[in-house]
Order: C-alpha cells, then structure tokens, then sequence
C-alpha cells in the first residue's frame, strides 16, 4: 500500500496525504478524501482480502501449535494477564 496513489482534486497523493485531509476544516473536502481512499481500496479489496485471510490464518495455525484457548489468549501472555481476568 505504500506505493498506493489516492486522486484527489488533479493531485496523485500518498496515503499520508490524503488521510491529512480528513483533518481540513473544509467539509466537501473531508468528504472528497474520504472518497478517494475508499475507491482506492476498494480496487485493491480482492488482494487485501487474501493478505488479511493470509495473516489471519497464520495467526490461527500458531495459536492452535501453541495450544491457546481463546484468540486473545497470545496478546494476554504478553501482557501478563490471565484469560480469565480479560
């Protein structure tokens, strides 16, 4: 996604850019960025949705190898906390 280009009034801005221009006091121009992105990824939803399954499914398969009860079970041994706290 970084090499992603977001059109946005003739301009090509980075990701950076164009999410900036969600902060503008301008409204039709929150409005206009917040198009841009979303037809952006929206080009690119076939292949974001492989990597997100990709990544979801390699998190599956370490937390099933490492025998954790809940999903979460990794993020609260890193945290010190029991499942049962959470």
């Amino acid at each position: 996604m970084g090499n992603a280009r977001y059109p946005l009034d003739g301009q090509e801005l980075t990701q950076e850019g164009v999410l900036s221009k969600l902060y503008e006091p301008d409204r039709d121009l929150r409005q206009r960025a917040a198009e841009s992105v979303t037809g952006v990824l929206r080009e690119e939803l076939p292949i974001l949705t492989f990597v997100f399954n990709t990544l979801a499914a390699d998190k599956a398969s370490d937390d099933r190898l490492r025998k954790y009860f809940y999903l979460v079970s990794s993020r609260n041994l890193s945290n010190e906390v029991s499942d049962e706290v959470v």
